[in-house]
Parts: structure tokens; C-alpha cells; sequence
């Protein structure tokens, strides 16, 4: 069963969820018409205690970007905000490139290691 407040990050417009496992901190988002499941984990903090560490399994590289955006953020006081924070970046600079008229591609996400 998925937390009220998690499933309002998930259900932001350019977000389509098909994989959220609350208990185990694993949720699959896609962003807007990009087909590519971007994996993220949150998993409890070992240095930090009652916080969340956040693996995202893509980057985003818009074309206006000069570089791939690397997440800002490490870690969220709980799972709710380390979600929304996982999310916010790639979202953001999708949201940019399309209110600026560049059509979104596949090779917008580039997978992390």
C-alpha cells in the first residue's frame, strides 16, 4: 500500500508511476513522454539517523544544459521528501527544455552506474 503523501510526489503531472514498493523504498517513475523507467531507492541513512539516501538510476541532459544534472541532493529527512527530492531535478529541467519548444528524446536520460 502506498503512503497519501507519496503518492501525491507520484502523481504530478509529467510523472507516470509503475513501480512503487513503499516498504522496500523502490519506486520506477517515467517523466512525461520519455518511455525510460528511471529506478530510484531510498534507503535508511547510515550517517545520518531518521534520514533517507537516494540512488536515481538516470541523470538528465536537456539541450540546455551544457552538462548531465547530477542529483543535489543525497539524502531527505524522510522517504516522502528524499522522493521529492529525487524527483524534482530531472522534472525540473524536463519541464524547461519543453517550455522552451525542444521536443523530449531518450537521449535526455543517461543511466549512472
Amino acid at each position: 500500500m502506498i503512503d497519501k503523501a507519496i503518492n501525491r510526489v507520484l502523481t504530478q503531472p509529467v510523472i507516470t508511476w509503475s513501480v512503487a514498493n513503499n516498504r522496500y523504498g523502490v519506486y520506477g517513475v517515467r517523466i512525461g513522454t520519455l518511455q525510460t523507467k528511471i529506478l530510484i531507492l531510498l534507503t535508511p541513512s547510515k550517517e545520518k539517523y531518521g534520514y533517507f539516501d537516494i540512488k536515481v538510476s538516470h541523470t538528465i541532459k536537456t539541450p540546455l544544459q551544457s552538462r548531465p544534472r547530477r542529483p543535489k541532493w543525497r539524502c531527505g529527512r524522510s522517504k516522502v521528501d528524499a522522493l521529492r527530492r529525487a524527483i524534482r531535478d530531472i522534472v525540473c529541467q524536463y519541464r524547461k527544455a519543453t517550455a522552451k519548444g525542444f521536443k523530449p528524446g531518450e537521449d535526455w536520460l543517461i543511466w549512472q552506474r
